[in-house]
């Protein structure tokens, strides 16, 4: 296990990229669009998410050319 300074770099790296992380919460699935917890939650992959909204707007910007 780490120590509370081994810690805090990998978390200030994780946390500049914008990842949240929930220490003691179990994946139970991964789907295409994200990750459901134990619990049923669902959280979606905000990439994922980005990725669809930038190939919409591109499909209909070439629609209109």
């Amino acid at each position: 296990m780490m120590g509370t300074k081994a810690r805090a770099h990998p978390m200030s790296a994780l946390d500049r990229l914008g990842v949240t992380v929930r220490a003691g919460v179990s994946v139970v699935k991964v789907l295409p669009g994200g990750v459901e917890l134990e619990g049923g939650e669902f959280v979606a992959d905000p990439s994922s998410a980005a990725l669809e909204s930038r190939t919409q707007d591109s499909a209909a910007h070439a629609h209109r050319r």
